[in-house]
């Protein structure tokens, strides 16, 4: 039998036969940036295994590993750039950029580049320093998207 419950503004679900979720993941990892890659570093660790030196991984083990980063990631579709840090967030959309404090704009609807052009400048020259150190989109990539504007709902504002 499970149980949901609520948790701050997380749901949560427990099952009455398993340990509490507070056996496994400790509170301050609850706020912790994560990105898809640090699942395999957390399943090694929680393992006790360490991952082969000849293949090091891209993510990390975030309920250890307590170091402040950044997470980036592009996106050839709509020439998508971006980085997280923190509670900021740059993003560039077909040469459009943006600035978004998510704590306080988790729907990233108010721009604040004008408002703070430092940490604006700064955020777009971490991200075209990450950028700089991978290979290049190929110009013959593709995107298919599943949905066209025909089978979308449009906003008209």
């Amino acid at each position: 039998m499970e149980q949901a419950y609520t948790r701050g503004t997380r749901k949560l679900v427990h099952a009455k036969n398993a340990k509490s979720w507070q056996d496994y993941v400790c509170p301050k990892c609850l706020v912790r940036l994560a990105i898809g890659m640090d699942w395999v570093a957390v399943f090694l660790a929680a393992a006790g295994v360490r991952p082969h030196p000849d293949y090091p991984l891209d993510g990390i083990d975030v309920l250890n590993d307590d170091r402040p980063r950044n997470l980036y990631w592009r996106m050839k579709y709509r020439e998508q750039r971006a980085v997280r840090s923190g509670v900021w967030k740059y993003l560039a959309v077909e040469g459009n950029e943006f600035l978004y404090d998510l704590s306080l704009d988790s729907r990233e609807r108010s721009d604040r580049k004008n408002r703070d052009p430092e940490r604006f400048r700064e955020l777009k020259a971490a991200y075209s320093e990450w950028e700089a150190s991978l290979p290049p989109i190929p110009e013959d990539a593709t995107v298919h998207l599943v949905y066209t504007p025909k089978t979308m709902a449009q906003s008209s504002g």
